[in-house]
């Protein structure tokens, strides 16, 4: 019988999301912005190097032209 882990993430993140922010992705390691830029694959990369026990939250910060429904 094989054993699995798992591990609860909790998404309940207040986080200060600014201006320059706006239609990049950000990365957000306990409950703070830690990276942020056009391109998912370089921060996420960079978080996990940078950070191996934590699990990044990943959110693209919608531009000043998008609207939520």
């Amino acid at each position: 019988m094989v054993r699995t882990t798992t591990k609860r993430i909790n998404m309940d993140y207040e986080c200060d999301v600014e201006e320059k922010h706006a239609g990049k992705y950000v990365v957000i390691i306990g409950g703070k912005v830690f990276a942020y830029g056009p391109n998912p694959d370089v921060i996420i990369k960079r978080a996990r190097r940078s950070h191996p026990d934590e699990i990044p939250f990943m959110y693209r910060v919608p531009s000043g032209e998008s609207m939520l429904l």
